[in-house]
């Protein structure tokens, strides 16, 4: 079964398509549905370009990823660490994260980035997805006629 979700949110598209989750660091957006994949999903975010304090961000190092089960509860350990493919993101730099191993059932999602000196950004939006890794049971009682 392939189902195509599709939502335009502030002028950004955030979509779920088979193992595809998207969402943006710049605008909220709350989505709930299911992920179509042999356990693994896709999240995907806008590099910031700017420091918390409105100077041009010169030192990105790393995104800490947290997934959580209940919404706004995350681990005190990120999920995953993402090294930064540039340290002075260019504007609309969009970043993608394949995660795997994850337990099936709602997750909800954020995102921080970390500058060389350790500094962690305030949180993301939170991004609500269903993951379902699990494949159904095998299928009984084939037959057929000549």
């Amino acid at each position: 079964m392939r189902r195509i979700l599709l939502w335009s949110v502030i002028g950004f598209v955030v979509g779920v398509a088979l193992n595809l989750v998207l969402f943006s660091l710049l605008d909220l957006v709350y989505a709930v549905g299911p992920v179509y994949s042999p356990a693994t999903c896709r999240l995907t975010w806008t590099a910031p370009t700017l420091n918390a304090d409105g100077t041009p961000l010169m030192d990105l190092a790393a995104y800490r990823m947290y997934i959580g089960t209940v919404p706004g509860v995350y681990p005190a350990t990120p999920t995953a660490t993402i090294p930064s493919p540039d340290v002075a993101p260019l504007a609309n730099t969009q970043i993608t994260w394949q995660c795997t191993a994850l337990t099936d059932g709602q997750k909800y999602a954020n995102v921080r980035g970390v500058d060389f000196a350790g500094n962690e950004a305030a949180l993301s939006n939170e991004f609500a997805f269903f993951f379902d890794g699990t494949a159904p049971a095998a299928v009984i009682g084939l037959s057929g006629s000549p």
